[in-house]
């Protein structure tokens, strides 16, 4: 993973239609270059664009992990200051599967954790 993940900062793919070209899928390719973007200085603005991305593509991503660990890489001064108490427990938990697993309907609760978080009053406001 993290040999994929340094590819993914290589100069060899530095637009959009260069990583395109690598990678024939192109779901895959956009949601690359999102998170190529994303990940060196993390706002909330950037991941709620990426979560609206992969909930439109949930038959084709691990829609769930892909937006709950970039939201983790959120620091505490660009996520929602007003959290209800699912989106806390959603910063607060290690791993994805164990926010999802106490819950009695998982995979329509986490859309509806990440759905409410894209909707959240941005941080700042």
């Amino acid at each position: 993973r993290l040999r994929a993940l340094g590819y993914l900062f290589s100069d060899e793919l530095n637009s959009p239609e260069r990583m395109a070209a690598v990678m024939p899928n192109g779901v895959l390719a956009q949601l690359a270059w999102m998170i190529r973007n994303y990940l060196p200085t993390p706002t909330w603005r950037a991941w709620r664009d990426i979560a609206r991305f992969v909930l439109n593509h949930r038959d084709e991503l691990d829609w769930f992990y892909i937006a709950y660990r970039l939201a983790t890489y959120l620091p505490e001064s660009e996520r929602p200051k007003r959290l209800t108490e699912a989106q806390r427990r959603l910063f607060a938990t290690l791993k994805p599967w164990d926010y999802l697993e106490p819950l009695p309907n998982p995979l329509e609760a986490g859309c509806e954790v990440i759905r409410s978080l894209i909707d959240a009053e941005p941080p700042g406001l």
